[in-house]
């Protein structure tokens, strides 16, 4: 099952209050560089090459929707890809540029990818390049190193169906000029199985794409010779876990912990973890965040784990 892509929100009028507040100084020099454009402002940009049927995009809140096809209902979106975000000095001018990912539909299963690249140049936000990532790519993480853009993908291998991309690989672009060009070869690092989700830490973020979940108590992941272990609010767990037929397909057997009792709060978000992590079904990852899906009475959810890096990253980035 392919995962949704889908923090904070802002409105656009604080990226024009910043473009009002940059004015030269006497004698004529620039106004110093603002820094990279913000989060709230990527996520209320407007953007053009994207795969969608429309030459521009303006997303407000993260989110834009284009107008039907023909006398159709359906439409093309895109959407911001929740709080990641770039930054760093891409082309060694001393100014840091921001690196934008936007995923878009057509309306069918397709669901592409973009990176832009956004700086801050005679007083005013411009976009200065884009690449198209891949359909139905992943995003395990993503940084800036040596002036280089680095993601880590799970992506469709050459006996993989769209649907089902199950490829680790390591991918780099180089901005040169006004394009980016991506270095060849990517890196494959392995395939979207249970170890995927390595022995760091994962702490739950969100109930599903749109439900955040509470920061205390905490509920906590990681995986080990095939089993899945942390806190689960109250008490600790341990269940195992084995890989299906597809890519990032699973199931997981019945959990043991330790049995202290907590106040009701902590248990009953124990117990709602626990339901959630015995019916999971496939992990992935989206936005440098572990996806976990699991059955619900009304569908499907997606839990999102964030290890401490990628917590301190999103906090980082929508300041």
């Amino acid at each position: 099952m392919p995962i949704k892509v889908v923090r904070s929100l802002a409105l656009a009028a604080l990226s024009l209050v910043a473009l009002s507040g940059c004015q030269p100084k006497q004698g004529g020099s620039a106004a110093p560089s603002p820094g990279a454009p913000s989060l709230d402002y990527l996520r209320n940009a407007t953007y053009v090459g994207l795969e969608v049927a429309s030459d521009t995009v303006t997303l407000r809140n993260g989110r834009w929707l284009g107008k039907p096809y023909g006398e159709g209902a359906v439409r093309p979106t895109a959407t911001y890809a929740r709080d990641l975000r770039l930054a760093g000095d891409l082309d060694g001018d001393g100014a840091e540029e921001a690196v934008a990912f936007v995923a878009c539909s057509g309306g069918g299963s397709g669901d592409f990818l973009s990176i832009a690249v956004m700086r801050w140049r005679a007083g005013e936000i411009r976009q200065v390049a884009t690449a198209l990532v891949g359909d139905r790519v992943q995003v395990r993480g993503a940084r800036i190193e040596n002036r280089d853009i680095r993601l880590d993908l799970v992506q469709a291998g050459p006996r993989d169906a769209a649907c089902c991309p199950g490829d680790l690989v390591t991918r780099v672009w180089t901005l040169v000029g006004d394009s980016l060009a991506e270095r060849e070869p990517e890196t494959t690092t392995g395939r979207l199985t249970p170890e995927a989700i390595g022995d760091k830490e994962w702490t739950l973020e969100a109930w599903d794409l749109d439900h955040p979940a509470a920061g205390e108590p905490s509920v906590t992941l990681a995986y080990q010779a095939g089993r899945l272990a942390g806190k689960s609010g109250c008490n600790r767990y341990s269940a195992a876990i084995k890989a299906g037929d597809l890519p990032g397909d699973v199931s997981v057997g019945p959990a043991a912990g330790t049995r202290m009792a907590c106040p009701p709060p902590a248990m009953e978000t124990e117990r709602r973890f626990l339901d959630a992590l015995a019916s999971t079904s496939k992990i992935g990852f989206f936005a440098g965040r572990l996806a976990l899906t699991y059955r619900t009475k009304e569908g499907v959810g997606t839990m999102l784990f964030a290890t401490g890096t990628a917590a301190g990253a999103a906090a980082s980035a929508a300041k």
